[in-house]
């Protein structure tokens, strides 16, 4: 994205009704601001935007539960109807692989964090058997002492996970399963500033089975 500017909203929609959806506006100088500067690759292949993605994390963040839809807004002359299929495309590719990345990556995550939970009960339990059961053996209670912090580490680690960390990724999941279900729409930019001027971006509710925006 270009400029801060451009991606401030103007109005948020409220409560829609049954059978509408949430649509929110992006206003683009060409395509290219989809896409990384630093990859030469066809649209087919190329890499999101990283500063696109942050964007659309943080509108879609602010977005109301619901379905929604995100609108691209170009200059007219910008436009090419023949690419526009294959960036929406590449967009949906990019989007499910990032999920399944991303589930994989967690799912690992959690299953790491769940053994270092059970090994430090495992560690707990042997400290206070070795101590209880072979207390009058000096080696063994103070190998029983020296295990018992790694136990208590290992659980306060896993449960600072599951209580902190485990909420960032289930944001990361809850954003690409939205993205999932979202249709990517490209209108002409004349058609936004005729109605608010020369605004960046809004927020608005559309009918689903409407192909333009209602503002």
């Amino acid at each position: 994205m270009e400029k801060e500017t451009k991606n401030q909203p103007i109005l948020a929609a409220q409560n829609p009704t049954e059978g509408q959806i949430y649509q929110f506006g992006l206003w683009l100088d060409e395509y290219e601001d989809i896409f990384s500067d630093f990859d030469p690759r066809p649209y087919q292949k190329r890499q999101i935007s990283d500063d696109f993605i942050i964007e659309l994390k943080k509108r879609i963040r602010e977005t109301p539960k619901g379905e929604f839809e995100i609108a691209f807004y170009l200059p007219k002359e910008k436009r090419n109807p023949k690419l526009e299929p294959i960036i929406k495309k590449r967009l949906r590719e990019h989007f499910d692989s990032e999920l399944m990345l991303t589930e994989k990556i967690i799912t690992k995550k959690q299953k790491k964090y769940l053994t270092y939970f059970l090994g430090g009960i495992f560690i707990l339990f042997l400290s206070t058997y070795l101590s209880l059961e072979y207390y009058n053996e000096q080696l063994l209670v103070i190998g029983a002492n020296l295990i018992l912090p790694l136990g208590w580490f290992s659980i306060w680690t896993s449960l600072d996970y599951y209580l902190n960390q485990r909420k960032e990724d289930e944001e990361k999941i809850l954003f690409f399963n939205k993205i999932k279900k979202c249709d990517f729409k490209f209108f002409d930019l004349e058609l936004l500033t005729e109605q608010i001027g020369d605004t960046k971006q809004k927020i608005f509710i559309t009918e689903k089975q409407q192909q333009n925006p209602v503002l």
